[in-house]
């Protein structure tokens, strides 16, 4: 095996990064269109994580000992938990914005808030590390909103992580208490 990436892992990991991506990033993006970020930059910064995980699980060497392990497929359905949790904040916050049912709307939208801590955390980074509060960032703007992006990727990464290693904790299935394939049945013999 060479140590070249199959396209066709490539676009499928892409795929599944950019679904997932895209769900995590909604929340924030949500908020940027009140504030002063460069929506642009969130696109960057976004994209960058997007293609970055594609990359690394379309490598050769992660197909080959991380994607078929336990670790792996943990860490696939933490991808899954996280952009579902993000997906439904999105559907609360449209139901809000319709007019929908105010409780079921507010249930959802609390999903929502959740997913928006690592940006509070990361635009706190992010005003330490450059020495500039969001009041005078937007004067910044591009690099600035791109800093604080690229950090909550790296703290949404974290979570993805921590929820894939405390899953880990849970004890696997059983090949024996696995629902079995279904089987074609056999030609009946006249």
């Amino acid at each position: 095996m060479n140590g070249s990436i199959d396209l066709a892992v490539f676009y499928d990991r892409l795929r599944f990064w950019a679904i997932c991506g895209t769900l995590c990033a909604g929340p924030s993006f949500l908020f940027a269109a009140s504030s002063g970020f460069d929506r642009r930059a969130m696109v960057v910064g976004t994209g960058c994580y997007i293609v970055g995980f594609a990359v690394i699980t379309a490598l050769p060497r992660y197909q080959r000992d991380v994607a078929g392990s336990r670790l792996g497929r943990r860490l696939r359905l933490a991808a899954i938990i996280r952009a579902s949790l993000a997906g439904f904040g999105l559907l609360g916050v449209g139901l809000g914005a319709l007019g929908g049912n105010r409780d079921i709307a507010g249930a959802f939208a609390i999903f929502s808030v959740l997913d928006c801590l690592p940006g509070i955390l990361a635009v706190l980074l992010t005003e330490v590390v450059s020495g500039q509060s969001l009041s005078r960032a937007t004067e910044v703007g591009f690099g600035w909103t791109l800093m604080t992006t690229l950090v909550q990727g790296a703290l949404v990464s974290a979570q993805l992580l921590v929820i894939a290693l405390l899953s880990l904790l849970f004890p696997s299935r059983k090949r024996g208490n696995r629902l079995s394939e279904p089987r074609p049945e056999a030609p009946i013999s006249p």
